[in-house]
């Protein structure tokens, strides 16, 4: 389907997850265990992509501050990169996990980018992609970064000849509109802020993603976590559900998400197949602690509980 897959990484993190027993206010609270990697959702999306053997290269923007403890840990992965380094420090998210209760993250701000890095971005682009390829833009935009940033990034990757994917909360539709994506996968509660309405019924989330696809948008995933996704495309919808599993970490979820679907497209399965390889990657990711991909025994377990329902 595509020859390489390029995650494109501009606002990087260093994911430091902790495990407490409790978490109270002016109280010592004791760190049980604790796990550090280097992530952002490009760099999670091409962790996924290493693990399962699908040509990639993440193309990355990172701070000079931490650049060796971050990049230290993906050469001990052996993820295929290349950074362009800029003042200051990639952002750090500490994820805070307590047994039986929702946890948080508290997340530094990151670097500031401005046109000179855009164009430096532009021309990294020029220097890896071509017409077979597939670049995913995904994350925030750093500090520093606009809309119009996004479309120049976006056109530029047209006019080499590429597709570009979007998973981004800093954008909306009429942004992804005019971007003109192959595929973009938002969650639900992020496709309700973007395009402003309530998508509180089956029926009005199908309406929405088909008029997404009649507009030029060719693949929509939209994870709806336990509940599964709902997966749109002009040649047709699939809701998709999935099996209930003891929840470690979801952060990366969506990322595993997206490279399941683009692992199902490089086998040349079809697209109801796609969607549940997306729905079983993003489920069977959370049954690992950390940011880490999925493990094969767990797609397959998974796997083998979706169930797709054409629902268009």
């Amino acid at each position: 389907m595509f020859a390489t897959i390029y995650p494109l990484s501009l606002s990087p993190a260093y994911d430091i997850s902790l495990w407490v027993d409790q978490l109270g206010i002016e109280k010592i609270n004791i760190i049980e265990k604790e796990v550090h990697n280097a992530a952002g959702k490009g760099i999670n999306v091409a962790r996924t992509l290493h693990a399962f053997h699908i040509p990639y290269c993440a193309l990355v923007l990172a701070g000079e501050d931490n650049r060796e403890k971050y990049f230290s840990l993906l050469d001990q992965e052996k993820i295929r990169y290349e950074a362009l380094f800029l003042p200051g420090a990639t952002r750090e998210n500490y994820h805070i996990f307590i047994p039986g209760q929702l946890g948080c993250t508290l997340a530094r701000k990151g670097f500031w980018v401005n046109q000179v890095v855009i164009s430096q971005v532009q021309s990294m682009l020029e220097k890896h992609v071509t017409a077979d390829d597939l670049v995913i833009f995904g994350g925030r935009f750093p500090l520093g970064m606009d809309r119009d940033d996004f479309l120049s990034i976006c056109r530029t990757i047209h006019r080499l000849g590429a597709q570009v994917a979007v998973d981004s909360n800093s954008v909306d539709l009429q942004d992804l509109l005019e971007a003109s994506p192959f595929l973009i996968k938002p969650n639900l509660e992020e496709m309700r802020v973007m395009s402003r309405r309530p998508l509180n019924t089956l029926e009005e989330q199908i309406a929405l993603l088909h008029e997404l696809n009649e507009q030029g948008i060719r693949h929509i995933l939209l994870s709806m976590d336990e509940q599964g996704l709902l997966y749109s495309s002009l040649e047709g919808a699939w809701r998709v559900q999935v099996p209930k599993v003891f929840v470690q970490s979801t952060v990366g979820a969506g990322d595993c998400t997206l490279s399941g679907f683009l692992a199902g497209l490089r086998k040349g399965r079809s697209l109801q197949e796609c969607a549940c390889l997306a729905a079983a990657f993003g489920t069977a990711s959370v049954m690992s602690e950390g940011t880490v991909p999925p493990t094969r025994e767990n797609v397959s377990f998974v796997l083998r509980q979706t169930k797709a329902q054409q629902v268009r």
